[in-house]
Parts: C-alpha cells; structure tokens; sequence
C-alpha cells in the first residue's frame, strides 16, 4: 500500500495516530464517478455541481504527489476517546454531532442475543429512543423530533456470510464486516417519495409502535416536502458481551471539504486529504453505542461519514469481531432554511435512475464479494 503524506498537519496534532491502517477508497471512487462524473449529462439538475465534485478526470478520493494517487492508502488513525481535532481551534474537542457527525455513549442493554430479532424490537429500540435525541440535544440549536423509525438491522462478523433475502424472520439478517470505504445511503440521489418508500418497506416495528404500527406514510412525505429537517443515523455496538473490539474495528473519516466555504458536502466537494482524519473507538466494549450520521438535511451540520472496518488486530490475535448496527431515519418539526437545505429541488442527481444505481451496486458488490454497510 501507498503511505500518505498529511502536509503541515502531522506535527501540530497534539497526539500520536493510534496506529496505522490500509484504507481502500477504490469501490467508493467507482461509485462517485459512475453517478456524478459529468460525462454523458442530459439532466438539468446537474449542471451546477458535477465539476466541482470530479473535476479535470480526478477520483473523489485522491492524496498527494508522494502517495502516488493511489487508491489504497496506509493513513494514520486516531482514537476518538481522547477527542477529535478542531482545526479551527487548533485543539482536541469532545465528538459530538455538532463537532464531527458522531458520538459514543455509554448504554447498557437488556439486549442478551444480537441475533435474535424479536429482542431488538422489544428491548434494544427502546433503549435507543432514549439515547438519539441525547446525542441531537448537543447541537447548538436543539430541535423537536417528530417521528424516528429504525430500519436495516444487520449482525455483522468476520466469519459471517450474506443472508439471503428468504432469511428467517426472527434472526437479524446477517453479512460480513465491510473493509471497503462506503456510506450507507446517498440519500441526495432518492426523490422524497423513493426515500419514504425505503424507510417503509425496511423499518421495523418496536413496542413503542404497536398502538399504531401503520406507517405514516403520507405525512412523513408532507413534512419533508415542507422543508422539515431529516436526518439518517447509524447505530454500531460491539456484539461480543465477554471481549472488547480488537479486531476490524469501525473507522469514520472526519471529512473537511477542500473548498474554503464549509457549507458543502457530499456530492458537491471533495473530501481534502490533507484535514480529513480518520478516526475509531479503541477497544468498544458492549455496553457501549456509537451514532454516526449518515446524512442530514441541513448543509450546516456533519454528515455523510464514510466508513470502513480496519485491517488491524488480524493474523489470529484477538478475538473475530462480530458488531450489531441499525439505521434511524429521524424527522424534526423544524424546518431548513432554503439557503441551508441539502434537498431542495436543485441539489445534485445522480446520472443513473434508481434502478440503474441498484445494479451498479449489486454488480459492484459481487465483483468484491463485499457487502455494504460496517
């Protein structure tokens, strides 16, 4: 692998990487330049951004010079415990929602088999009612949450394999861990309708829903056509009750965006190699939870953290890791500022149809054999 030379950056970080590791941006490459590569543009929507997210033929994920460009990186990874860096500040400061887009909370469980489905509707839901809105109550301007659904639960080890889609019912789904740098969803790419669809044809139903376990579709559509902040939301914990995660442990890029103005994201501007810093939870225990947004309506706030599970902690030491994550799709009262919202009708589309998207990364995963997710 390629090392990666962060300039003018190394020596003002107040702390030594936690290690290093392998980091492979090439599947997260191929889905930017299949979907927002401006070649063949025929859509309207387009003509504003493409340039800037792939500009004179460069990967939305490219490094210095001496890295060669190349798409798999030995980049230094920093434990989060001790903090994450401010680069206005110039200091270490708390993870938090309002800082990075992800946060770690102390959260025991009556949760005793990950595995079993029928515990995560009953207990583990509830449990994390409580915690999401702690985590969105340390933004600097606390808003009201209207509804929260959980959807795509997955248990995730080493030594597992894909579920097929005839799996049984009461067992979560299960698929390995994923090494490849991803996000979960590239919600800018749905209409609200695909979107909505979704989160419905995946939620699942927790006690807290049962006096009225229809979906409210129609008003989940009305309120984000209205302007009402949303925003999609991973849940990840250590599966394993007995040892902590030492090996393929989860890592968040802490992206900063090369263009001067941070009222950009994802698809619009690049990740900047030279602040972007990858970032993990030495040693999760599991009674332990780490939210990590993958999108937020409002450009202000962090979001769209791409993922990987390291290769560390490997060649038979330690135990295999197994993890149990969910998604929470969570609906504000409040409404964006047009000036701020990321899905206004002029955001950025993608070239493909939802459809065509689907295949791409159906055939993309099977080239790899690596399924999406953490």
């Amino acid at each position: 692998a390629l090392a990666r030379t962060v300039f003018g950056l190394q020596g003002a970080l107040p702390l030594v990487p936690w290690c290093k590791a392998n980091i492979d941006y090439s599947a997260a490459n191929e889905y930017v330049h299949a979907h927002y590569h401006d070649n063949n543009n025929n859509n309207k929507n387009h003509e504003h951004s493409h340039k800037k997210c792939e500009s004179d033929d460069q990967p939305y994920f490219s490094h210095s010079p001496l890295s060669g460009g190349g798409v798999v990186v030995d980049e230094p990874i920093y434990d989060a415990r001790l903090g994450v860096y401010d680069f206005e500040r110039k200091c270490m400061t708390k993870p938090s929602f309002q800082q990075c887009g992800f946060s770690l909370h102390s959260a025991p469980t009556m949760v005793t088999d990950w595995k079993d489905l029928d515990q995560i509707r009953t207990r583990y839901l509830t449990e994390l009612r409580a915690i999401i809105p702690l985590a969105f109550s340390e933004e600097e301007h606390n808003q009201e949450i209207s509804h929260i659904y959980f959807y795509h639960p997955m248990f995730r080890g080493e030594n597992n394999v894909i579920s097929n889609t005839n799996h049984d019912l009461s067992s979560s789904p299960t698929a390995p861990v994923a090494s490849l740098v991803h996000i979960d969803t590239d919600v800018g790419a749905y209409s609200v309708e695909e979107l909505v669809r979704l989160i419905e044809r995946n939620h699942i139903i927790d006690d807290d829903q049962q006096v009225s376990s229809s979906f409210p579709h129609q008003e989940i559509i009305d309120s984000i056509q209205s302007g009402c902040r949303f925003a999609i939301v991973n849940a990840w914990r250590n599966a394993d009750f007995r040892f902590p995660v030492e090996r393929a442990p989860l890592a968040i890029l802490g992206t900063k965006y090369s263009n001067d103005d941070e009222r950009v994201g994802f698809p619009d501007a690049k990740s900047d190699p030279n602040r972007s810093l990858w970032y993990t939870f030495s040693k999760l225990m599991s009674d332990e939870c780490l939210l990590f947004k993958q999108y937020d309506r409002s450009i202000e706030m962090p979001s769209d953290l791409w993922h990987c599970a390291l290769a560390v902690g490997e060649d038979g030491v330690g135990q295999p890791r197994t993890s149990f994550d969910i998604r929470a799709f969570v609906v504000f009262r409040e409404k964006v500022p047009p000036e701020l919202d990321r899905f206004g009708r002029e955001r950025t589309r993608p070239n493909l149809s939802l459809r065509e998207s689907e295949c791409f990364c159906r055939l993309q995963s099977l080239d790899r054999q690596v399924p999406s997710g953490a």
